[in-house]
């Protein structure tokens, strides 16, 4: 009898063991969608915000040509029929940007230091029509203001590593590895200037009030000029904002996308199909929120890739 439960028992076990276990479900989030990839080989993109044109029309970016030293505004038209556009005009003019953004017009924004006289240096914000290329008449001077509101001494300042703009083009948050990141609103006669401490990543909503920044331990925070303290929404880095209340950012490879109002986030895989994609290198929402445009790490050349957000 003992025996025959002995045999029992390791039928039991036998068949238990066999059973596979349940297989985890593989495609956990939805995939983004490719709409456009284009390898650009005579560039290399420099900008770590991409600036997406609010009609859907173009991706701006900085970047240097492989035959030259000099880093430029680029267009790249979401066509597969037009060319990428180099958007610099003449010396001094859009050469040496290494940031740029766009107002809701599509009027490209960028900022630029120079030594007007000996030991003195002036910031400028420059503003330039989105259809500007070689050879056309030099970008409008919007604006200028002193390299201490950001930081500088009088007769030091840089250009901006990071650049955001406002949608009426008259508020910006300016970073520089030099001195760190600002909030610049130039909407009042008597401009409001004040630091992110902490912060190594920062974006300006389209409202000019609401912006997002990314500390040292990627946390990801938005905060506004009307809010006292900013809020937690997640962890990560390559943050943005859209005009519909959503905030973007990549972390562990998969796109996350915050809602204000809900306060809700989807996360989203990279695309199929699509090498070297999967770190989503600075991820930057449409202004709709809808689309969202990335580049690939690639030291040769820029690999721009735009998406849809699958609903």
């Amino acid at each position: 009898m003992k025996r025959n439960i002995f045999w029992l028992l390791l039928i039991v076990v036998f068949f238990g063991s066999c059973e596979h276990p349940e297989e985890p479900e593989e495609d956990l989030y939805p995939y983004l969608i490719v709409d456009y990839r284009f390898t650009d080989e005579d560039v290399v993109v420099f900008s770590r915000k991409l600036a997406i044109a609010n009609d859907l029309s173009a991706v701006y970016y900085t970047g240097e040509s492989v035959s030259g030293a000099a880093y430029h505004i680029y267009k790249r038209p979401l066509s597969y029929v037009d060319h990428l556009v180099q958007m610099s005009s003449g010396e001094g003019a859009a050469i040496g940007a290494y940031a740029v953004d766009l107002d809701i017009l599509n009027q490209v924004y960028y900022q630029q230091a120079r030594e007007i006289a000996p030991d003195s240096v002036l910031h400028y914000i420059m503003r330039a029509d989105p259809g500007m290329e070689l050879g056309d008449p030099e970008p409008e001077e919007l604006l200028s203001f002193n390299g201490n509101l950001v930081g500088f001494d009088e007769y030091e300042g840089r250009q901006a590593d990071f650049f955001s703009v406002s949608a009426d083009g008259f508020v910006y948050i300016i970073g520089y590895d030099d001195t760190g990141f600002y909030y610049l609103n130039f909407r009042d006669e008597e401009p409001i200037v004040f630091s992110l401490p902490t912060a190594i990543e920062a974006v300006l909503a389209p409202d000019g009030q609401k912006y997002v920044w990314v500390d040292g331990s990627s946390n990801i925070y938005l905060s506004s000029t009307l809010l006292e303290n900013p809020v937690l929404v997640g962890n990560g880095r390559y943050a943005s904002i859209s005009s519909n209340n959503k905030v973007g950012w990549v972390n562990q490879n998969l796109l996350h996308v915050y809602d204000i109002s809900t306060q809700e986030v989807k996360k989203y895989y990279p695309p199929k199909n699509v090498a070297s994609a999967e770190e989503l290198m600075n991820a930057t929402l449409a202004e709709n929120g809808e689309k969202v445009a990335f580049r690939f790490y690639d030291a040769s050349d820029s690999d721009i890739v735009m998406c849809s957000i699958p609903e």
